[in-house]
Order: C-alpha cells, then structure tokens, then sequence
C-alpha cells in the first residue's frame, strides 16, 4: 500500500469514526471520567503492531542464499519499511497525545462529545492503518517463504547432481 493510499485510508475512516461518533453520542450517556482514558489507551494498540513489525522486518535479509545485489536492494526496502513504520507509530502518538489534549482542556468551546468524537476518529484511523501493518509482515512472511523454497530447491538440485555424478 503506497503513503498516499494509506493517508487517504485514515482520513476516510477518521471521518466515518467522527460522524459515527456524533450520531451514536446522541443516544447515549458518556461517564466523563472513565471515558478519556480508555479511548487513549485503545488508541495505543496500533502502535505495539508497527513496532512489532518494524522489530520483524530485519529478519528478512538474514537468509544465506541471498546474494550480494539482492541483499543490496533487500536492505533499501527494508529501510523504507521501517521508514514508514517508525513515522506511523509516532503518528499514533501523536494521535494518543492530541486526544489527551481535548480531554485535558477546560474550555467550553470542545464538549465533552467533540473529544470523544475525535478520539473515536482517530482510534478508526488509526485501526484503518493495521491494513498497511499486515500488509508489510504478510510481505515478510511471505519473503521468508520464498527464501525456504528457493533453498530446498538448491538443495533437491545439488542432490539430483550427486546422482548424476
């Protein structure tokens, strides 16, 4: 998933969080005290996943078969991946920080409803940015699965050889 598909991605679900939000605290009473604090600490769970993954990615070029060029490009990539991993978790900070600030505010002009609708919308959008984060470990595994692949191959090759000898 390319950064401009993502970004597009959380600024659609955040707004589906926030109009979700407003409609549904229409009809339901919110206890101001318990509220804020679970809505940041949900916002927190995607951020475990990107630093997981971004944990996860270097394992990929720790596979002999790989030659030099590949290992080359492989590590470029890699780079970009954790790139886009580390901005996305302090993104998820920042979204966790932004939201405490609403809380946190005692000006009359941000209810108590607009925060939790933008809490709501930035847990969406941020849930919404999971899709990139499996994307890249299915990209992991899926890498890793190629390299067993290729070394059994190698392997069956070299024996039919021996046979042949």
């Amino acid at each position: 998933m390319s950064t401009g598909k993502l970004l597009v991605t959380m600024i659609m679900a955040f707004s589906l969080g926030f109009i979700v939000a407003q409609v549904a605290l229409n009809y339901v009473t919110i206890n101001s005290a318990i509220t804020p604090w679970v809505l940041i600490t949900i916002l927190f769970f995607p951020a475990s996943f990107a630093v997981q993954a971004m944990l996860k990615i270097p394992e990929a070029s720790e596979h002999q078969q790989l030659t030099q060029s590949e290992l080359k490009r492989l590590k470029g990539i890699i780079k970009v991946k954790q790139n886009k991993l580390f901005i996305l978790f302090w993104v998820y900070v920042i979204f966790a920080v932004a939201s405490a600030a609403l809380f946190l505010l005692k000006n009359p002009a941000v209810s108590i409803n607009v925060a939790i609708s933008v809490s709501l919308g930035l847990i969406v959008a941020s849930l919404s940015s999971l899709v990139y984060i499996r994307s890249v470990m299915d990209e992991i595994q899926s890498f890793k699965s190629l390299m067993i692949h290729r070394a059994d191959k190698i392997k069956k090759k070299n024996e039919l050889l021996e046979r042949l000898k």
